[in-house]
């Protein structure tokens, strides 16, 4: 405050006067002060309020990640679980396949030989009544020749070639239309 006089008796300031111009000067001084602090703590608190969120936002990151991560190693059980259950599958399915593999081919063995069997008896039956008859009908040269063709095809074996076939393909081909009553 003495120092306020002093700067204000040059002035001719005195008394009264210089207290309260005193006062008057203090209270701008220290509202320029109070200002100055006020901006220096908004800023402060700015920057601690920046930080805050960076911390938070850093924060709120690796609460993510650490969901992300989480949610990731239960995802890739879960594809480890199915890529296992794949796996028998496909083993189960190897397995079946083989086993209706073998069914289908002794069926179709089975099949054939019954084809087989089936065709032999057409053609002796067909054989013989041609050779009864000394002479074969059209229709019965027909259904000897598919017989015999599908016979062969099937695995038959070579006394239809060698004896049945060129004996009923030598005989006469009669004026009958109709099938033979074998």
């Amino acid at each position: 405050m003495d120092t306020i006089l002093n700067i204000l008796s040059p002035l001719g300031i005195q008394g009264l006067e210089s207290l309260v111009v005193t006062l008057i000067i203090s209270f701008l001084i220290i509202k320029e002060l109070y200002q100055a602090f006020k901006w220096i703590k908004d800023r402060l608190d700015g920057y601690h309020e920046v930080k805050n969120k960076e911390e938070e936002h850093d924060d709120s990151i690796q609460q993510r990640l650490a969901i992300l991560e989480k949610h990731d190693k239960w995802q890739y059980g879960q594809l480890e679980e199915l890529k296992t259950q794949l796996t028998s599958l496909t083993q189960l399915v190897k397995e079946n396949h083989t086993d209706i593999h073998n069914q289908l081919t002794a069926l179709d063995k089975n099949n054939k030989e019954i084809a087989v069997a089936s065709l032999r008896d057409t053609i002796n039956r067909i054989h013989r009544y041609a050779i009864s008859k000394g002479c074969v009908s059209h229709q019965d040269l027909l259904t000897f020749t598919e017989a015999v063709r599908i016979y062969r095809e099937s695995g038959g074996n070579g006394m239809v070639d060698e004896k049945l076939y060129p004996e009923v393909i030598a005989l006469p081909i009669s004026d009958e239309t109709q099938q033979g009553n074998y």
